[in-house]
């Protein structure tokens, strides 16, 4: 007997390594563009700009964010809370647009991170629960395989995918750029960068 996996209308899938590479260099490019220490990212106001990017409404909608990591990526750094077991797995923060619940799937040595990730994708792909899917990738590690699985008219979901650099090709969903909900968390305004 299949067992159904319950998801969440809105889906946000985070590669924790990607997450974790971004918040490390992004944070001391911007420091060196606006002169001064950054503090560390809130998840809460981080993920609520993502959404808020991804054009999810504000009312009581459930977020679910799947946090996809292997044994490299146990904390994230520059953000707050930041251990994926102890204080990101199974908590929840309600802000504007609804309630945020994380999970975190670890890889436990038994396949890589990108085959998690792939495989995670494609339930949220399947699955009929999930209407709006947001994507956070490792584009350089494993980005072509990403855009095989959602780079594909007819899907019936909405696909916002959040990335570093320009697509150079004609895509079947909506491509956002990951700095700008960064740089909020950060708390730097556009007219702040030289």
């Amino acid at each position: 007997m299949e067992k159904k996996i319950k998801l969440a209308e809105t889906v946000i899938l985070v590669d924790a390594a990607y997450l974790n590479f971004m918040l490390v260099n992004l944070k001391g490019f911007l420091e060196q563009q606006v002169n001064r220490d950054l503090s560390v990212v809130s998840m809460a106001d981080l993920l609520t700009y993502i959404a808020l990017d991804a054009q999810i409404q504000e009312g009581g909608k459930a977020v679910q964010v799947i946090l996809i990591s292997d044994d490299s990526t146990l904390k994230l750094q520059n953000a707050e809370p930041s251990d994926l077991k102890t204080e990101l797995d199974g908590v929840a923060f309600k802000s504007t647009i609804g309630e945020f619940m994380f999970s975190t799937a670890f890889t436990e040595g038994l396949v890589s991170r990108e085959e998690l990730f792939l495989d995670v994708l494609e339930i949220s792909l399947e699955s009929e629960d999930v209407k709006k899917l947001v994507v956070l990738s490792f584009d350089d590690e494993y980005g072509d395989a990403v855009l095989d699985k959602i780079n594909k008219e007819g899907l019936k979901k909405e696909i916002i995918q959040f990335r570093m650099r320009e697509l150079t090709q004609k895509v079947a969903f909506k491509s956002e750029n990951l700095v700008f909900p960064l740089m909020k968390a950060f708390g730097i305004s556009a007219d702040e960068i030289k």
